[in-house]
C-alpha cells in the first residue's frame, strides 16, 4: 500500500472483514423476529428522580425450529416523567429471575451503580441485557440458545 487512498479502498475492507469473521462474529442472513413483552413493572426513586423499572422478555420467533424456545431477558429503568423516547445505555449483565428474587424491582433500583444513577439524573435510562438468555456460556449450551436455534440443535461448523 503506497498511499492512503489505496489503503482506504483495499486494505481497510480486508481488515474489517477479518474483524467481522474473527472478532465480532457474523450476523446470520436470516435473523429471527423478537416480540417484546413487559413481565413486571414497578416504580421507585433514584436520588430525586422517580423511575419506572420494567422486566421484559423478548420471545424469539422459533418457527424455523419449533423444538427450541428462547426468551431474551432485559431489565430497563427510565425516568418516570419521560414523555416519549429517552436515550438508554445498555450493558450486558446478570438479571435475577423473578421466582428466585425475593427483592422487589424497586428495591434493586437503589443499588444501581454510580454511573447508572448519574444517567438517570440526566433524564436517560439504563438497561441490563442478560447475554446468557441469548446463548449459554458453556459448551453444553451450544445446541441451545440462538446458536441451537440457527443450527436446529446440530453442532456448529468451524466458520460459525
Amino acid at each position: 500500500m503506497n498511499d492512503a487512498k489505496t489503503w482506504w479502498n483495499r486494505r481497510r475492507r480486508q481488515i474489517i472483514e477479518l474483524f467481522d469473521r474473527e472478532v465480532y462474529g457474523r450476523v446470520p442472513s436470516t435473523t429471527p423476529n423478537v416480540a417484546w413483552t413487559v413481565t413486571n413493572s414497578e416504580r421507585a426513586t433514584v436520588g430525586d428522580v422517580n423511575v419506572a423499572t420494567r422486566k421484559l422478555a423478548g420471545h424469539v420467533d422459533n418457527h424455523a425450529y419449533p423444538l427450541l424456545n428462547m426468551d431474551i431477558q432485559l431489565e430497563m429503568t427510565t425516568p418516570a416523567k419521560a414523555s416519549g423516547l429517552a436515550p438508554v445505555i445498555m450493558e450486558f449483565g446478570n438479571i435475577s429471575a423473578p421466582a428466585s428474587n425475593s427483592q422487589p424491582l424497586g428495591a434493586k433500583v437503589n443499588l444501581l451503580a454510580a454511573w447508572q444513577q448519574e444517567v438517570i439524573a440526566k433524564g436517560w435510562g439504563n438497561a441490563i441485557l442478560s447475554p446468557t438468555s441469548i446463548q449459554a456460556e458453556d459448551g453444553a449450551g451450544l445446541m441451545e440458545g440462538i446458536l441451537g436455534r440457527r443450527n436446529k440443535a446440530q453442532p456448529r461448523t468451524p466458520d460459525q
